[in-house]
């Protein structure tokens, strides 16, 4: 006999509000509508989840949950919906809008315990990704052969090796046309206690990533990867927290357009980015209090330590924070973040700098791409055609509101990518609305066949081998040519007959016909 489907039997089906009480859920009646302060249930998203037992008593956070499934297509039929008949463990969680969630207000005495609690909570949640010496070397000396000459820098297993780690190896800083390094620049804003924003513009693979990486072992810096949410290309790194912020600065203008208190295009641009102001502090906080929780547990954090563990497992920790910082309203939020900064300050960077990167910047412009108005126009009143439609060239992305509330913290800003122009770092500047204190890095050094031939011999084992001429001329110019040589032969196969000689040969074609692919593409 064939297993009853569920219309066959009696099916009690139960919803639940994201971040409520499992004793708060209520049965579905389908001649009966749920008031959720009066959203539209078009705004609504639906999961259908599994709550584990041990959960009852606690708040039902679906961030939490392990076993759920978005409805996308929430009038499909039941059999199709529950292909078996459900447990009594499952439900049906109603998650609100972004712009609708209820919001805490903490008394300005309930903030400091609160922030220890949230930290503590944070600490007890980190895990560290560790990885034995031994089975990195194992693995590279496997991975190089003959070419293994010591550890290269790695990643959350023993399997990702990160050059870029490596920062400068050189010796050689890029600078300002006055002849400052980022370095200079960070550590003047120490000293004058006001803080500056930076853009390093470069030609791709000219050492722009390398150089915040440099700086990373002297100050603390965080990192910020953009991310575009829509792109199914692989990054190293990926940063999983921008690209959730992202989504939700799009959440949040569409249902901002949706209302008619804001169809005219000043209004909807004013509130957009207030709001997505708000949104962007709580993830300089998650990251602000990370930092924080990391001092809690290490107190001799250095700062290429806080570099690593962002890169390591500090991922999830964020996510956990964001998750966590969302409930509170904007004043709480705001005063968290004074609470944090001056936490670390005072306690903790003992002389050291705070910078803030934002690595492939230029990825933030293509958010909300053509929907907010340039600071610029607005202070000029010239932001509008003849025809009372915003200027195609007053119209700005995500990145211009994003850099204007980075900068009111306690940091060095800095913006950096592959595309990003000198018109991007005005564009920027304008938004942070800075007359002084602003700085492009443009004068990278040179980087020559006696440069490649430093490189690589710091890093691998080329004894025995002579790359003809021709090969190495068309490598030079920028350090991250070489840096792909060491990665092909990682990813190479060095088991078959051909020589070392051979097998580094390949190495370079292999990388100078990516690179020209490269170069092509961008």
């Amino acid at each position: 006999m064939s297993d009853p489907s569920p219309m066959d039997i009696q099916l009690e089906l139960f919803c639940l509000v994201d971040g409520e009480l499992l004793k708060n859920a209520f049965p579905v009646e389908i001649d009966s509508t749920a008031n959720f302060d009066d959203i539209d249930a078009d705004n609504l998203t639906l999961w259908l989840v599994k709550i584990p037992e041990d959960k009852e008593g606690s708040a039902i956070k679906l961030g939490e949950l392990d076993e759920k499934e978005e409805l996308t297509r929430p009038r499909k039929t039941m059999t199709a919906l529950f292909p078996t008949p459900p447990d009594e463990l499952t439900y049906i969680l109603v998650q609100r809008p972004l712009l609708n969630a209820p919001k805490i207000t903490l008394a300005y005495e309930n903030i400091e315990p609160e922030l220890l609690h949230i930290a503590e909570e944070a600490s007890r949640n980190h895990e560290t990704h560790s990885v034995k010496q031994e089975d990195v070397e194992e693995y590279q000396r496997k991975a190089l052969g003959n070419f293994y000459k010591r550890p290269l820098p790695y990643g959350m297993t023993e399997k990702n090796i990160y050059l870029q780690m490596l920062g400068n190896m050189l010796g050689k800083e890029p600078m300002t046309q006055d002849g400052l390094t980022l370095r200079n620049i960070v550590e003047n804003d120490i000293d004058i206690k006001e803080f500056s924003a930076v853009a390093i513009i470069g030609r791709s693979g000219s050492g722009k990533t390398a150089t915040v990486i440099e700086l990373a072992k002297y100050h603390f810096v965080i990192y910020i990867f953009c991310t575009d949410p829509r792109s199914r290309q692989s990054f190293t790194p990926t940063d999983r927290n921008f690209a959730k912020l992202a989504n939700d600065v799009e959440d949040i203008y569409n249902e901002l357009k949706k209302l008619e208190q804001y169809r005219d295009p000043l209004a909807l641009d004013s509130i957009t980015k207030s709001t997505v102001a708000q949104r962007v502090n709580v993830d300089i906080l998650a990251r602000l209090i990370f930092l924080w929780t990391l001092f809690h547990k290490y107190p001799q954090l250095t700062p290429e330590q806080f570099f690593r563990e962002q890169l390591n497992g500090g991922a999830d920790t964020v996510e956990g924070l964001v998750e966590k910082l969302l409930q509170y309203d904007s004043k709480t939020i705001d005063s968290m973040l004074s609470r944090v900064e001056k936490h670390l300050m005072k306690d903790h960077f003992r002389g050291r700098g705070l910078a803030i990167a934002l690595d492939e910047a230029q990825v933030a412009m293509y958010i909300l791409e053509g929907r907010l108005i340039s600071p610029r126009a607005l202070r000029d009143k010239n932001y509008l055609d003849s025809n009372k439609n915003v200027r195609d060239d007053a119209r700005r992305g995500f990145l211009t509101p994003l850099c204007a509330t980075l900068d009111i913290r306690r940091a060095t800003l800095i913006t950096l990518g592959t595309s990003l122009t000198l018109e991007d770092a005005e564009h920027v500047y304008s938004a942070i609305d800075k007359a002084t204190n602003n700085f492009n890095i443009t004068r990278f050094p040179s980087f020559n066949e006696q440069d490649q031939q430093a490189i690589l011999t710091e890093l691998i084992d080329i004894s025995g081998c002579d790359i003809p001429e021709e090969k190495r001329l068309l490598l030079t110019g920028r350090p991250r040519f070489s840096i792909r040589v060491v990665e092909r032969l990682i990813t190479g196969n060095h088991h078959g007959q051909e020589s070392k000689q051979k097998l580094l040969e390949n190495a370079f074609d292999n990388t100078i016909t990516q690179t020209k692919e490269h170069l092509e593409d961008n």
